[in-house]
């Protein structure tokens, strides 16, 4: 019955999909001879797209009831509950082919199909094999969502992309993401943004959550060595995808890209007992060894600090701020709850976290560091540009309150309001000070007078603190 009502649903997908204007949106369908995984390659122009914002959150249906599965309830929108303000279009969009792939599953609709970038089109990349559904949707993928509505809206998503790369946002804002324990073609890692590295679990080691002080100058002291260092940067590139010169090196390989950290393991892979209750089986005899199975993944802006064995160099410890995605295989066992750790708690002055660590060993062991401190030194820049700048770079004008959310603003003075009366204190004062600041801006730029309630609590405020 199941595969009836799949088969009936991707005709009559395909039947949809043919529907499209191919002088807008072309797109190809190919199959993944590994998975059976129909692949639609989408290519398009923004030039014959113009910039929509409401496209992206308006309240239409975009699902499709299959025959043998009654729809009950209320259908599910295409909407966040707070929707993303973008602004005006993006000036000056070049003239170039965008391509992505939508990737559907043998066992769509019952599994979520996949879309991937398959060209460079904002800064940091996003091309780097994340699935970028959930993001367009703004919500997670539910059965009855129509193929053809997802390829016609990949154009206004790119828009909405470049918005935020305009803002400073593309770093918080995206809901991307990377699937565990579906199999990806290594090859298709962009060598200009995804470096690889060829990689070991040294032995006897796992992946560990351990309790101890929190180490603040860690980064910055590995950021001194490598300055001073008199090694050069090696070269750098993905030629460990297809070759590897050390066996002991060829089971696992790691992707670095502008957002992620990326763990697969290699063809052959090893049997688990849950295997068979996996839903990404595959057919292990058209895997090639570009193949890798991705078993353990992060955001970069997780890594709170590297930690390098001194004693054994291309041994290298990635410590967490908090878990990673990973599989049952790699779970975190948490160590060290014994009594002795209970009474250095007790007696350390300084708090006491749980640190989540992975411990790799790297053929290219330098080259992976300085990889990797580039990427969380870049982003830590621009997090910190993006704080020092978020209001002074914006003129307070009609365009710019597109970039303000003032629900979100109103929402907090009322709990700041209520927190201030129920509890008076200068740090709580302060805050409610900034939310006026705020909506005072916002009304006055619309030449509101409901501007001047918040200019008159906001005096009456500060002659409060005055006395706090």
């Amino acid at each position: 019955m199941a595969e009836d009502i799949r088969n009936r649903r991707i005709t009559t997908e395909i039947e949809n999909l043919e529907k499209i204007d191919r002088e807008k949106i072309d797109f190809e369908k190919t199959y993944r001879a590994f998975d059976n995984s129909l692949v639609l390659h989408i290519r398009f122009n923004l030039k014959d797209h113009p910039y929509n914002p409401k496209f992206l959150t308006d309240q239409s249906e975009l699902s499709l009831a299959d025959p043998e599965v009654d729809c009950e309830g209320e259908q599910d929108h295409i909407s966040d509950e707070e929707k993303e303000d973008l602004g005006p279009p993006v000036d000056e969009l070049e003239d170039k082919e965008y391509e992505f792939d939508l990737i559907v599953p043998a066992k769509f609709p019952f599994m979520f199909p996949e879309l991937r970038a398959r060209c460079n089109f904002s800064v940091p990349s996003l091309m780097d094999e994340q699935d970028l559904l959930e993001d367009l949707l703004s919500k997670q993928w539910h059965p009855f969502i129509i193929l053809k509505d997802i390829v016609e809206r990949v154009p206004q998503y790119v828009y909405k992309v470049k918005q935020r790369e305009k803002m400073g946002t593309l770093y918080y804002s995206s809901r991307s993401n990377f699937v565990l324990n579906s199999v990806y073609d290594l090859t298709l890692f962009d060598p200009e943004i995804c470096k690889a590295f060829a990689c070991c679990l040294p032995d006897g080691e796992e992946f560990l959550v351990k309790r101890k002080k929190k180490k603040d100058e860690e980064l910055k002291r590995l950021e001194n060595d490598h300055r001073q260092s008199q090694v050069e940067q090696p070269c750098l590139d993905n030629h460990c995808v297809e070759q590897v010169d050390d066996d002991i090196y060829k089971k696992y390989i790691i992707f670095i890209s502008d957002n992620a950290f990326l763990l697969f393991e290699r063809p052959p892979f090893e049997k688990k007992d849950d295997d068979n209750d996996s839903p990404y089986r595959v057919d292990e005899s058209q895997l090639k060894f570009t193949m890798g199975k991705l078993i353990l993944w992060g955001p970069i802006t997780t890594i709170a600090s590297l930690q390098r064995n001194m004693e054994y160099k291309d041994k290298i410890t990635i410590v967490w701020s908090k878990p990673v995605k990973n599989d049952d295989e790699f779970e975190f066992n948490e160590e060290a709850e014994n009594e002795e750790l209970e009474e250095e708690v007790k007696d350390s002055e300084e708090p006491m976290e749980r640190i989540f660590e992975t411990m790799l060993q790297f053929q290219n062991s330098d080259g992976f560091m300085m990889t990797l401190l580039d990427k969380m030194n870049k982003i830590r820049e621009n997090t910190d540009e993006l704080r020092k700048n978020k209001i002074l770079s914006m003129e307070v004008t009609s365009e710019s309150l597109r970039s303000k959310n003032i629900r979100s603003i109103l929402q907090k003075i009322s709990i700041y309001e209520k927190e201030l009366a129920e509890k008076p204190s200068k740090e709580i004062s302060e805050e409610l000070v900034e939310q006026y600041r705020r909506a005072i801006e916002y009304y006055s730029a619309l030449g509101n007078d409901k501007y001047q309630q918040y200019v008159v609590k906001n005096h009456e405020l500060m002659v409060k603190m005055q006395d706090m």
